[in-house]
């Protein structure tokens, strides 16, 4: 039986690099997002305003009967509400789609969520707002709460929190401003940023039989990052 793959949010950096995989390898891949990705063809798009919740129930419950072999949450807020919009976009709709689907999922079918999340969930990104945080630590104690929950149905739930990550939307604009990429990388135990694909690999290895017995974690990829002690970051006197 083809596998069946659907990635909230998949439109962009490493939803749509996951997507491109998992059409190379053959899977019946569904994109839940308001814009289409480009480049990616063999999939279908079922375009949805994320922070629309009666648009997400009604997206999701039509999606449910068929059930569904991998859920992957790589969902990003870029409106002007940094609080309300990011919490409908990252909890709200995740909260919806896991329900519909996990609820409906017929039983003796086995299937693996992956949440997507942030280093922003335990530590503080200066650069983004109090929702942003406050909606990925949430996205944690989600995964964790559904691991539980839906254990006994043999659908596993986990994490991936990326640091920065090197995208093919950004690829240009560091390869012009290399100082840019040398500081956020300069930190870095292994000396470089997590590429797109890296993450996507993880994503899909937490999906596959090899992670059978693994669920309720989060499973940190930033290259070594955060195991530096912060005084150490600065320059010495």
């Amino acid at each position: 039986m083809t596998r069946r793959s659907i990635v909230v949010g998949g439109s962009k950096g490493i939803g749509r690099t996951l997507a491109r995989s998992w059409v190379a390898a053959g899977h019946d891949v569904i994109i839940l997002s308001r814009s289409e990705p480009e480049g990616v063809d063999g999939l279908r798009h079922l375009p949805v305003d994320l922070e629309d919740s009666a648009a997400v129930d009604a997206t999701a419950s039509a999606l449910a009967a068929e059930g569904f072999d991998d859920l992957v949450f790589v969902q990003r807020y870029r409106g002007d509400d940094p609080w309300g919009g990011e919490l409908a976009i990252t909890l709200d709709a995740t909260r919806l789609v896991t329900e519909r689907l996990v609820d409906a999922q017929p039983p003796g079918r086995p299937g693996s969520i992956v949440f997507v999340t942030s280093l922003a969930a335990s530590l503080v990104v200066p650069d983004q707002a109090a929702g942003y945080h406050a909606a990925k630590a949430g996205m944690d104690a989600l995964m964790r709460y559904y691991a539980h929950r839906y254990g006994p149905k043999q659908v596993r739930v986990n994490a991936v929190a990326p640091g920065l990550v090197l995208k093919e939307e950004a690829e240009a604009y560091f390869a012009a401003n290399p100082g840019v990429l040398r500081d956020r990388t300069s930190a870095t135990p292994l000396g470089r940023m997590p590429t797109a694909g890296e993450i996507a690999g993880l994503v899909a290895f937490l999906c596959s039989e090899a992670a059978a017995i693994v669920t309720g974690h989060v499973l940190v990829a930033d290259g070594g990052l955060s195991l530096t002690f912060q005084a150490a970051l600065r320059p010495p006197a």
